[in-house]
């Protein structure tokens, strides 16, 4: 008995003395689930259900400062997209985080941030093109309900072909000064 109690607490000082694994952000992991679902389902073009990841109250903003749509106008976006525009999309995802905004901030909840290095083959001979992609998803209640995504639209285009023209120089745009003439006014003539 007395050579079994001396490796039983060698056992229990060992584990004791081992460090806990890193603890796991179990709903951040479910958060990114979803959103890899969801932009898995759009690489695809099975669009058929792209509601059931959205909120019915989501709301999108970007890439550029004035663009929103809710949910309707987002899934209908991307189903006219599959539609009318795109061949393939490859999604090389660069990395995924989840973290929590806390309530009293700007956004609170949980995010899910996400940056891809896209390439888009278009149909009817459009030119593909590559571009960075960056997007952040909050998730409330297992669905997204607010993503805010940024992409170069300009880099896209010019891969396309499109050209810049800077604007008018200022002397250039500025109206010219018209030359009023100095009307003389004839008096009429006496009559004698």
């Amino acid at each position: 008995m007395k050579k079994l109690i001396f490796p039983a607490i060698v056992l229990v000082g060992l584990a004791s003395c081992s460090k806990p694994g890193p603890p796991v952000d179990t709903v951040g992991e479910q958060n990114k689930a979803l959103v890899q679902k969801y932009s898995e389902a759009i690489v695809r073009g099975d669009t058929a259900d792209l509601e059931s990841f959205l909120s019915d109250d989501f709301r999108s903003s970007g890439p550029a400062m004035k663009d929103s749509s809710n949910r309707e106008q987002q899934v209908d976006g991307w189903k006219k997209n599959w539609r009318d525009s795109w061949a393939s999309v490859d999604f090389d995802r660069q990395a995924m985080v989840a973290f929590t905004i806390p309530p009293g901030e700007k956004h609170p909840g949980d995010w899910v941030a996400d940056w891809a290095n896209i390439t888009v083959k278009y149909k009817h001979r459009t030119p593909s093109a590559t571009f960075f992609y960056h997007a952040v998803s909050r998730i409330k209640e297992g669905k997204i309900d607010r993503t805010i995504v940024y992409y170069n639209v300009n880099d896209i285009l010019v891969q396309q072909g499109f050209t810049i023209t800077p604007p008018a120089s200022k002397e250039s745009a500025k109206p010219k000064e018209i030359k009023k003439k100095k009307v003389v006014k004839k008096k009429p003539a006496r009559k004698k």
